[in-house]
Formats: C-alpha cells, sequence, structure tokens
C-alpha cells in the first residue's frame, strides 16, 4: 500500500510538472518581445511632442536639459555617441540646432540614426525684434536678426501642430508596427493644439492694444500671426543688449505707454529690471520652453503665455 501511494504521488508531480512546463511547440510559436523604438530629442519642446506621440513604444530621451541655452549648446562626444546608439533623433530645426548638420556628416552615411527635423515644413519668418537703425555701415545684434530667420516655431499652436505633423511621419517610418498608435496619439495632441490655436485667435485677432515687450525676441510668429508689435530687449540669439538698446527700448515704452516686460524665469532678468525701474513697468512670465519648466508640461504652457499676453494685449 506504501509503494502505491508513493507511486501515486509520484504520477501527481509528473502530471503538474507537464501543465506547468510549455512545450517545444509552444516555445516555438511565441511572439519574441519588440525592443522599445530609441529615440534621443534635442531639448524640451521636441521631446514632449515625441514622447506624447511614441507613447509606450519607444523611449525617449533629451539630451540639451538644466540651464544650457540651446542656443549656446555644442554637443559634446557623449553627446554624439548617444545620438550615435539611437535609432531615431529628432530636433526643432537646422534654424535653431544649427549644430545638427555637423554632427550629421560626423556620423556619415553608415550611420543608420533617421534624422527628424520637426519644422521641415514650416514657412520660417525673419526676424522682427527691436530694430535700430544707425547711420553709417554698422549692424548690431539686432540688425542682423532682421536677416536671421525666426527659429521659435514652437511656441505657436498653429506651427507646433506642423511640428507634431512631421515628428509621427518619422517614428511611423521608424517604426511602422506601431502605425496605427503613433496616429491615434499624433490625432489627440493635433487637437489639443487645435484648443489652444483657438483661444489665442479669440484672444488675439480683435486685439487694438498690439504691442507687448519682451526680454528675448521669442514670439514672433504669434506677433506675425496676429498682426502684434513684439518689441524686445534683446534679439533672436538672446544676446546680451547694448546700452543704446536699453535706451531705445524705454523711449519706446515711454512714448507708447507700455507697462509690462515679459521675461523667461529661465534666463537673467536684470536687464529687465533696470527697464522695469527706468519706465515703471512690471515684470511677468513668458515662457520660450529654451529649457524645461519643472511641474508644467508644453500645453500648460502656452496656455500660461496666452493668459500672460492678454495683460498687455487686448
Amino acid at each position: 500500500m506504501k509503494h502505491l501511494k508513493k507511486l501515486s504521488f509520484f504520477i501527481l508531480v509528473l502530471v503538474l510538472a507537464a501543465c506547468q512546463a510549455p512545450s517545444k511547440k509552444q516555445e516555438m510559436t511565441e511572439a519574441p518581445k519588440m525592443e522599445k523604438l530609441s529615440v534621443v530629442t534635442s531639448f524640451y519642446p521636441v521631446y514632449y511632442m515625441t514622447q506624447a506621440i511614441a507613447g509606450e513604444h519607444a523611449n525617449v530621451s533629451m539630451l540639451i536639459e538644466g540651464a544650457v541655452e540651446p542656443h549656446d549648446f555644442e554637443p559634446s562626444a557623449k553627446d554624439i555617441a548617444l545620438i550615435d546608439k539611437a535609432k531615431v533623433f529628432v530636433y526643432s530645426s537646422n534654424n535653431m540646432e544649427t549644430w545638427v548638420k555637423s554632427v550629421q556628416d560626423g556620423l556619415g552615411k553608415e550611420s543608420k540614426v533617421a534624422f527628424i527635423e520637426s519644422g521641415k515644413d514650416v514657412s520660417f519668418i525673419k526676424g522682427k525684434g527691436h530694430h535700430h537703425d544707425h547711420d553709417g555701415d554698422h549692424k548690431d545684434d539686432h540688425d542682423e536678426d532682421e536677416d536671421a530667420l525666426d527659429p521659435h516655431i514652437w511656441l505657436d499652436p498653429e506651427t507646433a501642430k506642423a511640428q507634431v505633423k512631421t515628428i509621427a511621419e518619422g517614428l511611423i517610418a521608424a517604426d511602422t508596427a506601431h502605425k496605427a498608435d503613433y496616429e491615434k496619439n499624433r490625432d489627440m495632441l493635433l487637437e489639443k493644439l487645435d484648443v489652444l490655436a483657438k483661444k489665442y485667435d479669440a484672444a488675439f485677432k480683435n486685439a487694438t492694444n498690439k504691442a507687448f515687450v519682451t526680454q528675448h525676441a521669442a514670439f514672433g510668429y504669434i506677433a506675425h500671426r496676429y498682426d502684434l508689435e513684439q518689441e524686445a530687449i534683446s534679439g533672436l540669439q538672446a544676446k546680451e543688449p547694448t546700452a543704446q538698446d536699453i535706451a531705445e527700448v524705454v523711449e519706446e515704452m515711454k512714448e507708447h505707454k507700455l507697462t509690462t516686460i515679459y521675461v523667461d524665469p529661465g534666463s537673467s532678468q536684470a536687464t529687465a529690471n533696470a527697464v522695469a525701474k527706468e519706465t515703471g513697468a512690471s515684470i511677468e512670465t513668458l515662457y520660450t520652453m529654451e529649457s524645461k519648466v519643472e511641474g508644467k508640461d508644453f500645453l500648460q504652457i502656452l496656455e500660461e503665455n496666452l493668459v500672460s499676453l492678454q495683460k498687455s494685449i487686448k
């Protein structure tokens, strides 16, 4: 009887083991797990758009972080190696990330990284910040801005929509297996940007007070779309203004009774504070998103910028 019990127990163990262990046929037919798409982005607005579209199907990282200005960024050997290891690199435009072309050339034709210029379908406008007329041949930084293309396309919901569409196209080309999800996520983001664009349109299209003063000439696309007047203390590259630049902005503000200066909290406010002291103007926040804003996302910031601009544009 004892031998019979032991035999029964042994048979039961074999049956349970057979039930739990997959057969060789099952192992062969199981679909292998797909690795997530490896994507590197340049700076925050591009990172946000890419992450929103990619969803769970990609590991998305951001190259330019902290207090580094994208205008001043130069990629290190480590940064270039990070790009080279990725499947996809997404950036705003060759007008903003001027270093991308040299990185691409340096990696050579053998590189398999897909470079996505999100602003490739945007109609870029020329810089129209504060402009000085000088006698003779001298040209200051602001005059040079008049000939340069404004790279700050992400700050206008309408031009940001063009970036979203291009990023989605690039991700689909790199990972066709998840095309449906990328398209779904793209459409959700476009819908949110449409809502914001309508709010901007309602706020500015019939405005009579059209002038606003910024420390950095980053809001040209909004100004262009709604026929507003952006008066900037420093130009497109946010370079340190001269004493003459400051004096002329002070004169403009007093002449047109402008009482607000917009500054990105991530940049130095020293010059804006000096102008504010001279004119009695208040300092308000207007985000350029050239660096990540903790606790706020891309869409929230676009909405906050709208509310802030309405203090001057009515």
